[in-house]
């Protein structure tokens, strides 16, 4: 089996184990379904892999969530309209509306940086993974850390088959948030590799 199916088995196990995070009710990269190989057991990896997409969850309010960055910054109207319309696409899997939504909320404020975290979920449920990256990249740079983005770049990393930089993303999450055991699974498998 090549590392990157075993990097796609990984990132679903992780992500289907992950605990509720502060970005619950946001799309986050737990919207990856499980992995397993078409018509097979789950314990046979001699056929194609395929992803098994969950069912929508219901829409969660998103009027009343807000980041306390969202708080400390000025972020135009215009720009958390576009970012709201991207989570309602984002919950009802229609990746390329929510990818456009989450553009332009990016556009219109650069410095978003929830939007340059969801713009990177989005991404990498395309498979677009390098694009992902740069986006957690721009989230983190933006600041301040936040162990949810180093474990969505580091997943990210993952998946690209960075070991290295996965096991440093997963000990900068648990710096963040010890208790998080998506981020001690991460940096378990990464420091195997």
């Amino acid at each position: 089996m090549s590392a990157r199916c075993i990097a796609f088995l990984l990132l679903s196990t992780l992500l289907r184990s992950q605990s509720p995070s502060p970005y619950a009710g946001r799309p986050n990269l737990a919207g990856f379904g499980a992995m397993r190989p078409s018509g097979y057991p789950n314990d046979s990896f001699d056929a194609p892999l395929t992803f098994d997409f969950p069912e929508p969850a219901a829409p969660k309010p998103m009027a009343a969530t807000v980041s306390l960055r969202e708080l400390e910054q000025s972020i135009p109207e215009k720009a958390l309209r576009a970012a709201d319309e991207g989570h309602r696409y984002a919950l009802q899997n229609n990746t390329r509306k929510a990818i456009q939504k989450f553009e332009r909320a990016i556009r219109l404020a650069p410095g978003y940086r929830d939007a340059h975290n969801d713009l990177g979920v989005q991404y990498a449920q395309a498979k677009r993974y390098s694009e992902a990256r740069a986006e957690f990249q721009k989230a983190l740079e933006i600041g301040p850390p936040a162990a949810p983005i180093y474990l969505n770049l580091g997943l990210s990393s993952a998946v690209m088959g960075y070991w290295e930089e996965a096991q440093a993303l997963a000990l900068q999450a648990l710096q963040l948030d010890s208790g998080n055991a998506v981020a001690r699974q991460l940096l378990q498998y990464a420091s195997e590799r």
